[in-house]
């Protein structure tokens, strides 16, 4: 099962029992959820053209035993699940803001049933590019050894700070 924790000032109950509270960029969440409400659906199919070149970038992304992948702008999860079905020993992890889009990347990595020796075999967050942390976020020590943005800097106010 895929983790997703979100605390907001709406007062919704996280959808797991380990939260990340946004310390900044409410807004932000709240414009990217308002965004990808109902895109998210057909995101995929509709980015095609925008995001030539990216199953290259995968390919290049090493991964298996003792590895840590994070994708920072997740959004459904596409990247992240090619990656699974790749190798199914190495840690991958997906960040984003909307939390609109982790939904629904949580039912495209069940509905994946990705083969992987790792428990959820990709672990989501919801949290700002510029507020990565990988202790608070996601409880790890080590260093990732693969982080990439696939599409999402273009929509990071603070891009430098990412």
């Amino acid at each position: 099962m895929t983790d997703i924790s979100r605390t907001d000032s709406l007062h919704q109950p996280p959808i797991s029992s380990s939260n990340y509270k946004l310390s900044t960029g409410h807004d932000q969440a709240v414009a990217m959820d308002s965004m990808y409400h109902f895109t998210r659906h057909i995101y995929d199919l509709t980015r095609r053209y925008y995001l030539l070149g990216r199953d290259q970038l995968l390919d290049n992304v090493v991964t298996g035993p003792n590895t840590a992948t994070l994708e920072v702008g997740c959004g459904t999860a596409r990247n992240l699940i090619k990656l699974g079905k790749r190798s199914s020993t190495g840690a991958l992890y997906g960040l984003d803001a909307s939390h609109e889009m982790l939904e629904t990347a949580t039912r495209s990595i069940t509905a994946a049933a990705l083969p992987h020796n790792n428990n959820p075999p990709i672990m989501l967050r919801q949290g700002l590019a510029e507020e990565l942390d990988g202790v608070k976020m996601f409880g790890r020590e080590e260093p990732f050894d693969t982080i990439f943005f696939s599409y999402c800097l273009s929509m990071v106010p603070t891009w430098p700070g990412a």
